[in-house]
Protein backbone atom coordinates (compact mmCIF):
# COMPACT_ATOMS: atom_id res chain seq x y z
CA UNK A 1 0.00 0.00 0.00
CA UNK A 2 2.39 2.85 -1.46
CA UNK A 3 1.06 6.09 -0.42
CA UNK A 4 0.25 9.55 -1.88
CA UNK A 5 1.88 11.27 1.34
CA UNK A 6 2.51 15.34 0.26
CA UNK A 7 1.44 17.41 -2.62
CA UNK A 8 2.90 20.84 -3.34
CA UNK A 9 0.41 22.68 -6.19
CA UNK A 10 0.92 26.36 -5.50
CA UNK A 11 4.43 26.85 -6.74
CA UNK A 12 5.76 30.79 -7.52
CA UNK A 13 9.10 30.00 -8.90
CA UNK A 14 11.32 29.32 -7.47
CA UNK A 15 9.01 26.38 -5.99
CA UNK A 16 8.18 23.42 -8.80
CA UNK A 17 4.85 21.19 -8.04
CA UNK A 18 5.80 17.78 -6.22
CA UNK A 19 4.02 14.91 -5.24
CA UNK A 20 5.58 12.66 -2.43
CA UNK A 21 4.96 9.15 -1.79
CA UNK A 22 5.55 6.58 0.73
CA UNK A 23 6.24 2.87 1.56
CA UNK A 24 4.56 2.33 5.66
CA UNK A 25 5.77 -1.45 4.81
CA UNK A 26 8.42 -3.78 5.89
CA UNK A 27 9.26 -4.89 2.20
CA UNK A 28 10.73 -3.04 -1.02
CA UNK A 29 8.22 -1.86 -3.73
CA UNK A 30 9.39 -1.58 -7.58
CA UNK A 31 7.03 0.91 -8.84
CA UNK A 32 8.57 0.50 -12.37
CA UNK A 33 4.77 0.61 -14.43
CA UNK A 34 2.59 2.70 -12.12
CA UNK A 35 1.10 5.59 -12.88
CA UNK A 36 -0.03 9.24 -11.02
CA UNK A 37 -2.58 11.42 -12.25
CA UNK A 38 -4.26 14.34 -11.17
CA UNK A 39 -7.52 12.83 -12.93
CA UNK A 40 -9.20 9.66 -10.53
CA UNK A 41 -10.56 8.44 -13.50
CA UNK A 42 -7.78 8.60 -15.88
CA UNK A 43 -4.04 7.25 -15.11
CA UNK A 44 -1.38 9.58 -17.08
CA UNK A 45 1.96 9.23 -16.08
CA UNK A 46 3.65 6.26 -15.73
CA UNK A 47 6.56 6.00 -13.30
CA UNK A 48 9.88 4.39 -15.06
CA UNK A 49 11.10 0.79 -15.19
CA UNK A 50 13.60 0.20 -12.25
CA UNK A 51 11.79 2.89 -9.68
CA UNK A 52 12.03 1.22 -6.42
CA UNK A 53 11.22 2.52 -2.74
CA UNK A 54 12.57 0.94 0.41
CA UNK A 55 10.69 -0.19 3.75
CA UNK A 56 10.01 3.53 5.18
CA UNK A 57 11.50 5.69 2.30
CA UNK A 58 9.69 8.53 0.67
CA UNK A 59 10.16 9.42 -3.58
CA UNK A 60 9.74 13.04 -4.78
CA UNK A 61 8.24 13.25 -8.32
CA UNK A 62 8.44 17.33 -9.50
CA UNK A 63 6.90 18.89 -13.22
CA UNK A 64 10.26 17.70 -14.06
CA UNK A 65 8.73 13.85 -14.14
CA UNK A 66 5.00 14.14 -14.49
CA UNK A 67 4.73 17.59 -16.33
CA UNK A 68 8.28 17.16 -18.73
CA UNK A 69 6.47 17.97 -22.07
CA UNK A 70 3.61 20.92 -20.58
CA UNK A 71 -0.02 20.58 -22.66
CA UNK A 72 1.44 16.92 -24.31
CA UNK A 73 -0.61 13.80 -22.51
CA UNK A 74 0.38 12.23 -20.56
CA UNK A 75 1.92 15.23 -18.81
CA UNK A 76 -0.02 17.04 -16.40
CA UNK A 77 0.52 19.36 -13.75
CA UNK A 78 -1.42 20.87 -10.55
CA UNK A 79 -3.84 24.02 -9.96
CA UNK A 80 -3.10 25.92 -7.21
CA UNK A 81 -6.82 26.35 -7.05
CA UNK A 82 -7.09 22.85 -5.96
CA UNK A 83 -7.09 19.20 -7.70
CA UNK A 84 -6.48 16.16 -6.37
CA UNK A 85 -3.53 13.26 -6.93
CA UNK A 86 -3.92 9.31 -7.25
CA UNK A 87 -1.30 6.67 -7.65
CA UNK A 88 -2.43 3.25 -9.44
CA UNK A 89 -0.87 0.31 -9.28
CA UNK A 90 0.64 -1.86 -12.57
CA UNK A 91 2.87 -4.53 -14.06
CA UNK A 92 5.99 -3.71 -15.89
CA UNK A 93 3.72 -3.20 -19.36
CA UNK A 94 1.45 -0.54 -17.90
CA UNK A 95 -1.40 -2.87 -16.84
CA UNK A 96 -3.92 -1.73 -14.09
CA UNK A 97 -3.78 -4.29 -11.29
CA UNK A 98 -6.35 -2.90 -9.09
CA UNK A 99 -4.51 -0.59 -6.44
CA UNK A 100 -5.82 2.90 -6.42
CA UNK A 101 -5.24 5.41 -4.01
CA UNK A 102 -4.27 9.13 -3.72
CA UNK A 103 -6.55 12.32 -2.55
CA UNK A 104 -8.63 15.44 -3.53
CA UNK A 105 -7.29 19.14 -1.98
CA UNK A 106 -8.82 22.56 -1.78
CA UNK A 107 -6.70 25.66 -2.90
CA UNK A 108 -3.26 26.32 -1.46
CA UNK A 109 -1.34 29.35 -0.47
CA UNK A 110 2.16 29.60 -2.24
CA UNK A 111 4.51 27.23 -0.85
CA UNK A 112 1.94 25.39 1.34
CA UNK A 113 1.75 22.06 0.62
CA UNK A 114 -1.14 19.25 2.02
CA UNK A 115 0.32 15.76 3.41
CA UNK A 116 -1.29 13.10 5.33
CA UNK A 117 -2.03 13.73 8.74
CA UNK A 118 -3.55 10.76 10.99
CA UNK A 119 -5.79 11.66 13.81
CA UNK A 120 -5.94 9.98 17.22
CA UNK A 121 -8.56 7.88 16.26
CA UNK A 122 -7.30 6.70 13.29
CA UNK A 123 -9.07 8.71 10.78
CA UNK A 124 -6.53 9.80 7.86
CA UNK A 125 -7.04 13.68 7.18
CA UNK A 126 -5.27 14.98 3.57
CA UNK A 127 -4.81 18.84 5.12
CA UNK A 128 -2.49 22.15 5.15
CA UNK A 129 1.09 21.47 6.39
CA UNK A 130 2.81 24.09 8.92
CA UNK A 131 5.86 23.23 6.55
CA UNK A 132 6.72 21.55 3.60
CA UNK A 133 7.88 17.94 4.72
CA UNK A 134 9.29 16.65 1.02
CA UNK A 135 11.20 13.56 1.27
CA UNK A 136 10.72 13.52 4.88
CA UNK A 137 8.15 12.49 7.54
CA UNK A 138 5.80 14.77 7.79
CA UNK A 139 5.40 17.72 10.41
CA UNK A 140 2.08 18.83 12.54
CA UNK A 141 -0.65 20.42 10.28
CA UNK A 142 -1.44 24.02 9.79
CA UNK A 143 -3.40 25.59 12.20
CA UNK A 144 -5.48 28.52 12.17
CA UNK A 145 -4.93 31.82 12.36
CA UNK A 146 -8.76 31.26 12.05
CA UNK A 147 -10.25 28.46 13.08
CA UNK A 148 -14.17 27.22 13.90
CA UNK A 149 -14.21 27.27 17.38
CA UNK A 150 -17.62 26.58 17.96
CA UNK A 151 -20.94 25.79 16.12
CA UNK A 152 -24.87 25.80 17.45
CA UNK A 153 -26.21 23.56 15.31
CA UNK A 154 -29.47 22.55 16.98
CA UNK A 155 -30.72 25.27 19.13
CA UNK A 156 -34.03 24.47 21.58
CA UNK A 157 -37.18 24.79 19.40
CA UNK A 158 -39.27 27.56 19.97
CA UNK A 159 -43.34 27.77 20.94
CA UNK A 160 -45.41 29.77 18.63
CA UNK A 161 -49.19 29.23 18.04
CA UNK A 162 -49.75 26.36 20.10
CA UNK A 163 -46.96 24.41 18.31
CA UNK A 164 -43.00 23.58 18.17
CA UNK A 165 -41.20 25.27 15.80
CA UNK A 166 -37.50 24.62 14.33
CA UNK A 167 -35.40 27.47 15.69
CA UNK A 168 -32.93 28.27 13.06
CA UNK A 169 -32.67 31.87 14.38
CA UNK A 170 -30.48 31.01 16.97
CA UNK A 171 -28.23 29.03 15.21
CA UNK A 172 -24.54 30.38 14.67
CA UNK A 173 -20.87 29.78 13.81
CA UNK A 174 -18.21 30.78 16.14
CA UNK A 175 -14.77 31.91 14.24
CA UNK A 176 -11.83 32.57 16.73
CA UNK A 177 -8.50 34.19 15.38
CA UNK A 178 -6.01 32.20 17.40
CA UNK A 179 -3.02 34.36 16.27
CA UNK A 180 -1.53 37.38 17.52
CA UNK A 181 -1.79 39.34 14.37
CA UNK A 182 -4.46 40.76 12.73
CA UNK A 183 -6.42 38.67 10.04
CA UNK A 184 -7.38 40.19 6.67
CA UNK A 185 -10.96 38.04 5.91
CA UNK A 186 -9.99 38.99 2.43
CA UNK A 187 -7.33 39.20 -0.31
CA UNK A 188 -4.97 42.32 -0.02
CA UNK A 189 -4.29 42.37 -3.56
CA UNK A 190 -7.85 41.65 -4.77
CA UNK A 191 -10.46 43.04 -1.89
CA UNK A 192 -13.30 41.50 -3.62
CA UNK A 193 -11.96 38.16 -3.22
CA UNK A 194 -13.12 37.29 0.66
CA UNK A 195 -13.26 34.45 3.05
CA UNK A 196 -16.45 32.30 2.76
CA UNK A 197 -17.98 29.56 4.02
CA UNK A 198 -19.54 26.94 2.35
CA UNK A 199 -21.25 23.96 2.34
CA UNK A 200 -24.46 23.58 4.62
CA UNK A 201 -24.43 27.43 5.41
CA UNK A 202 -23.24 29.94 1.91
CA UNK A 203 -22.34 33.01 3.32
CA UNK A 204 -19.45 35.41 1.86
CA UNK A 205 -17.36 37.98 4.16
CA UNK A 206 -17.79 41.60 3.51
CA UNK A 207 -14.99 43.29 1.74
CA UNK A 208 -11.97 44.63 4.02
CA UNK A 209 -13.42 42.91 7.19
CA UNK A 210 -10.65 41.94 9.72
CA UNK A 211 -10.07 39.95 12.79
CA UNK A 212 -7.81 41.45 15.34
CA UNK A 213 -5.58 39.28 17.50
CA UNK A 214 -7.23 36.67 19.90
CA UNK A 215 -10.99 37.68 19.07
CA UNK A 216 -13.90 36.05 17.92
CA UNK A 217 -16.76 36.79 15.57
CA UNK A 218 -20.03 35.08 14.83
CA UNK A 219 -21.66 34.49 11.98
CA UNK A 220 -25.54 34.39 12.70
CA UNK A 221 -28.95 33.71 9.95
CA UNK A 222 -29.68 37.38 10.07
CA UNK A 223 -28.93 40.67 9.43
CA UNK A 224 -27.95 42.44 12.94
CA UNK A 225 -28.23 45.88 11.72
CA UNK A 226 -31.82 45.56 9.93
CA UNK A 227 -33.09 43.18 12.23
CA UNK A 228 -32.06 44.97 15.74
CA UNK A 229 -34.98 43.37 17.95
CA UNK A 230 -33.45 39.84 17.44
CA UNK A 231 -29.65 40.88 17.61
CA UNK A 232 -30.34 42.65 20.91
CA UNK A 233 -31.85 39.55 22.36
CA UNK A 234 -29.42 37.30 20.99
CA UNK A 235 -26.61 39.34 22.65
CA UNK A 236 -28.70 39.52 25.87
CA UNK A 237 -28.34 35.68 25.92
CA UNK A 238 -24.18 35.40 24.84
CA UNK A 239 -21.52 35.63 27.33
CA UNK A 240 -19.71 38.52 27.79
CA UNK A 241 -16.60 39.16 25.80
CA UNK A 242 -17.72 36.76 23.20
CA UNK A 243 -16.98 39.63 20.35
Amino acid sequence: PILVNEVLSHTDPPLTGSIELYNPTATEVDLGGWFLSDDRLTPKYPIPAGTRLAPGAFRVFTDADFNSTPGVPPSFSLRASGDEVFLYSADTNGHLTGYVQGHRFGAALNGVSFGRHVTSTGKEDFVAQAARSLGETNGPPQVGPVVICEIMYRPPDVLANNAYWDNTEDEFIELCNVSALTVNLFDPAAPTNAWRLRDAVDYTFPTNHTMPPETRLLVVPFGPVASAAPATTYMSSMTSGIW
